[in-house]
């Protein structure tokens, strides 16, 4: 048994001694002005204290609400909302005989470290570079690593191969991100990260040109968030093929390795077939990145720009060419037989970005139906971008309440979701990634939130994080690093080969899954209940797992959040 794993079952004896984990909540603390809610489980008491952890005294008191089922973790759960008080300082929660962890109530930069580290677990997740030292320190623990994957050497896949580029040639494609605990790189997961970074700089520019994410690029002119997105916009500007502009959907090795470090990973890697959505997903990205570049390097938009016009004529003449994974070739395949949503996506990034008002009307936005938005499915990203910006497109009035009133139904129903929750959380999805899927519902509150200012929308997207954070069925904060009860035995190659205990850290973990149970042995998993389905060892690669798309809603949810609640300064 490893080290880590010891550790991990440690730490969960002692929070079972000390703490009662019958009352679960946001691990990291709460805003003074803002929603504050905590979840009390199985517990015959009628109402709840908060305590000052300074002198003992109890600050405020109420009532717990009548104890309701919730079927998703076979609970009987009470909620302790404590909104009304909103004095500063340091915390816990009592009931009866049980208190919670300790917590602060705060004004000023509660969620700053978390929104660094969420967008940080990006430059961790850089390839084709040794990450240092001077960049890699999180709290007294150093992940500084050698470089990996240098993909100077990257061979054309026979299945990729083209009149310029037959099977067997070399070509040089660094950088990037590895998509989740292996080396690999994907095109098409790449699109909700890019995108979900981008949505953050646009929405809140003024606080995330100034916010430090201490990366190597951080005193140059480009705010941190997009100096970290450029490492993957370059990777991807290399995934076009020059011979006719198509989008290569992978580069990776043939099978995954083992739990080794990157730079002990000495496999031969490939450009491997293109694909309609891997190349409108990289024309959405391209027209995105091109906007919110411009201001800062027009030659590099620019760029951007001709290459997602060039990949976009390309799916044109080929719109229905799906990914498979070739034989012999067994990384992730990401496959898709269905690109009308992100040609839907495609054209409306480019409609935005050019103004051609040609590409809204082919997007032909009407015909769709959206919905919480995943790697396979991103129509609702390119809604959530034509919302965003709709005050100064060029739209009709038809089109502008269209447009409103599908990302507002879909927030509305996550709002009546999380106000019928035992929990009060809109989750309702315990699948592969369900915290990336709850993530994604937090960002389109927020981004309704961003437009309306309807305080419903932002405590919902409150709770959603207060979930992440602790306030489960699992009483896990689900991101690395942070709060009393985090996951210590990520899936993941980099965390299982650097030979450190803890894990690299702002990382959000798959989370609940009902199909979990195959990997690690039923035996293993402490429920059947799909909100309690979670394992913290390294074999859970169904739960315990970590990915980019992922990674970029909850960096969004976080950094949002923090935007809208947060009075400090954010200077350099």
């Amino acid at each position: 048994m490893s080290k880590r794993i010891i550790a991990s079952l440690l730490l969960l004896a002692f929070n079972l001694t000390i703490f009662a984990q019958q009352i679960r909540l946001n691990q990291i603390g709460f805003y003074a002005n803002a929603q504050k809610i905590a979840i009390v489980t199985e517990s015959p008491n009628k109402s709840f204290s908060i305590i000052n952890t300074l002198n003992g005294s109890v600050e405020y008191s109420d009532s717990l609400t009548t104890p309701k089922n919730w079927t998703s973790s076979g609970e009987n759960v009470s909620v302790a909302d404590f909104s009304a008080f909103k004095k500063t300082g340091s915390y816990y929660i009592k009931v009866g005989n049980s208190q919670s962890y300790t917590f602060p109530i705060n004004q000023n930069d509660l969620y700053r470290n978390i929104t660094v580290w969420s967008i940080k677990g990006f430059y961790l997740w850089r390839a084709s570079t040794k990450i240092d030292s001077t960049f890699a320190q999180f709290e007294k623990t150093n992940f500084a690593r050698k470089a990996g994957h240098l993909d100077n050497n990257v061979l054309i896949h026979e299945s990729a191969a083209s009149k310029n580029r037959p099977a067997g040639t070399i070509v040089s494609n660094p950088k990037g991100w590895y998509d989740a605990g292996d080396y690999n790189l994907y095109t098409v997961n790449a699109s909700q990260a890019v995108f979900s970074l981008l949505q953050l700089y646009e929405n809140y520019s003024s606080i995330f040109d100034t916010l430090p994410l201490h990366i190597p690029e951080s005193n140059n002119h480009l705010p941190d968030v997009l100096d970290e997105v450029k490492w993957e916009t370059d990777w991807l500007l290399g995934m076009l093929n020059p011979d006719d502009s198509s989008v290569y959907t992978k580069l990776t090795s043939l099978h995954f390795c083992g739990m080794i470090s990157p730079d002990n990973d000495k496999l031969p890697r490939y450009m491997i077939c293109h694909s309609t959505p891997a190349t409108l997903d990289f024309v959405a990205m391209m027209a995105k990145a091109s906007r919110v570049f411009r201001k800062f390097d027009v030659v590099y938009a620019d760029s951007m720009l001709k290459m997602a016009k060039q990949a976009y004529a390309w799916a044109l003449r080929n719109p229905c060419i799906y990914y498979k994974n070739p034989s012999g070739v067994t990384t992730g395949g990401y496959g898709d037989n269905d690109a009308r949503d992100e040609f839907m996506w495609a054209r409306t990034e480019l409609y935005i970005t050019t103004g051609d008002s040609s590409y809204f009307k082919a997007a032909d936005i009407e015909k769709l139906t959206y919905e919480i938005p995943f790697w396979r499915t991103v129509q609702t990203l390119g809604l959530l971008s034509l919302y965003q910006s709709i005050d100064t497109l060029p739209l009709s009035v038809t089109n502008k309440k269209f447009i409103e009133t599908t990302v507002n139904s879909i927030a509305n129903s996550l709002v009546t979701n999380t106000n019928s929750s035992a929990y009060r959380t809109a989750i309702d999805f315990f699948a592969w990634g369900s915290n990336g899927y709850t993530a994604a519902q937090g960002q389109i509150l927020l981004t309704a939130y961003k437009h309306t200012k309807d305080s419903n929308y932002l405590n919902a997207g409150i709770s959603i994080l207060d979930y992440l954070l602790g306030r489960n069925a699992t009483g896990y904060c689900f991101i690395t690093g942070f709060g009393y009860k985090s996951p210590l035995n990520l899936h993941d190659r980099r965390s299982e080969g650097d030979g450190i205990n803890a894990p690299l850290p702002g990382y959000l973990v798959g989370g609940p899954n009902t199909n979990a149970q195959r990997d690690c042995g039923p035996l293993n998993y402490p429920s059947k209940f799909p909100a309690k389905s979670y394992l913290d060892l390294n074999c859970s690669f169904s739960t315990n797992e970590i990915a980019i798309n992922w990674q970029g809603p909850f960096a969004f949810l976080a950094g949002a959040i923090y935007a809208e609640l947060n009075t400090a300064s954010t200077k350099k």
